[in-house]
Order: C-alpha cells, then structure tokens, then sequence
C-alpha cells in the first residue's frame, strides 16, 4: 500500500536541507573538527594534486550551488510532475553471473511520485508485481510492465546496497583516510549495470559511462569547488 505524507514535501526544502549539510561539510575547522585531520586538507597534498589539474579543497565547496545545479538537472529530464520508481538490490558473486540476476538480488522496491516538484507519496512495490514468466527482466521490461498497472514511469532506476555502502565508506564515514585518486572502487561500480542502471538512460549517466574517472574528476571539480581562493 502507499502512504499519503500529511504535507508534501517541495523541492525547495531539500535544497534547502542539502545546502545545510553542504556548507557544514565545508566548514571542517571552523565548527567541526576531525582526528586524525584528513590529509586532504593538509595544504603540500592540496598543492601537489592541483600541479596534475585538480583543485580539491573542501572547504571551499560551492554549498550553494551544488542543489540548484543537481535539482535544474533533474528537472530538465523530468519536469514538474513525474514518477520515479527505485529498485534496491543486494548482490552476491553468484547472483552477478545470473543473467536475471534482478530476479535473485531483488530486496525492495519504490514508487516516488512528484506533483509540481512536491513528492507526495511513497508506494512500496512487491516482488510479484515486476514478474513477467515467473523471473523479473531487464529495466525495459520493467518499466512497461509497471507504467501499464500504475501510469506512465519516467524512469527505472536500479541500485544495488553494496555501491551505497561503498560510496557512504569512501567519502563519509572514512574521510580521514581520503585519497584523492584511491578511492575508484565506487566509481568502477557506478559503470556495471548490475550495481547501478536507469531506463530510460539519460545523458549523465552515459557520460559517466564512457568517461573515466581522471577525465570526469576535470569537469566537475571546476562546478562544485569554488575557484577563489579567500
């Protein structure tokens, strides 16, 4: 069943809350502080990455413009109004060799619907719903097979928990041990359909596909590191 929230949520509130969070990342050393200091943020490491064409200083993180940037991106592909339907997977070895392997990583899954940038409900969708001849196909499927019982989806987005806990590892809870070009493992799983895939494919998600990680690391740290050092 779904579930109705009491006042919906509006776009800007999360960019208001990503914003909040943003600009408290950013201020390591102002009203936070971390032992052992990430040697990131050490200025020699900083000064050495930026002579191979990386400016990475986190503490200069463009707070405000990161949301606006990520939510006009959304916006352009799905507009005001939309439904987003998130599927979690929990992968093992012999699941990945699987050639239906949604079929056997299958742990949960989500239907967002979005009114006028407002998410206004949350549908949980059962296993059985996603079967076509007893097994669960590819996104393509998917994505006609659930748009015919609940109207149209603009995506399909597939997510496997082992990239979450990767990505939550690298770039959170381990900060301390941040390198600037080690921590690939998340990206290289970002690139394999069976971590993560979206129908229909959009042109960001291409791009991360057929870049590598030096090359993308060159276009976005540019967007979301400001380049004024005061």
């Amino acid at each position: 069943n779904s579930f109705e929230l009491d006042i919906p949520i509006e776009q800007e509130r999360f960019k208001l809350l990503l914003q909040k969070f943003l600009y408290g990342f950013r201020s390591f050393e102002t009203t936070w502080y971390l032992i052992p200091r990430p040697k990131i943020y050490n200025s020699l490491n900083r000064f050495l990455v930026k002579l191979l064409g990386f400016n990475i200083n986190f503490k200069k993180l463009s707070h405000w413009a990161i949301p606006e940037l990520l939510f006009n991106l959304f916006d352009s592909y799905f507009g005001l109004n939309y439904r987003l339907l998130l599927i979690f997977t929990s992968l093992t070895k012999a699941n990945m060799k699987k050639a239906d392997y949604l079929n056997y990583s299958f742990e949960n899954a989500l239907l967002m619907k979005v009114e006028n940038k407002r998410l206004v409900s949350i549908t949980p969708i059962s296993k059985e719903e996603f079967m076509l001849d007893n097994i669960i196909n590819k996104l393509d499927t998917i994505h006609a097979n659930i748009s015919a019982k609940y109207g149209y989806i603009s995506a399909v987005m597939n997510i496997d928990k082992s990239l979450l806990n990767s990505i939550i590892g690298s770039f959170g809870i381990k900060l301390s041990k941040y390198r600037p070009f080690s921590k690939s493992k998340a990206f290289k799983m970002l690139k394999k359909e069976h971590y993560f895939n979206i129908y229909p494919e959009l042109p960001p998600f291409k791009l991360i596909k057929q870049r590598g990680m030096i090359s993308l690391l060159k276009i976005i740290l540019p967007i979301i590191i400001d380049k004024h050092e005061f």
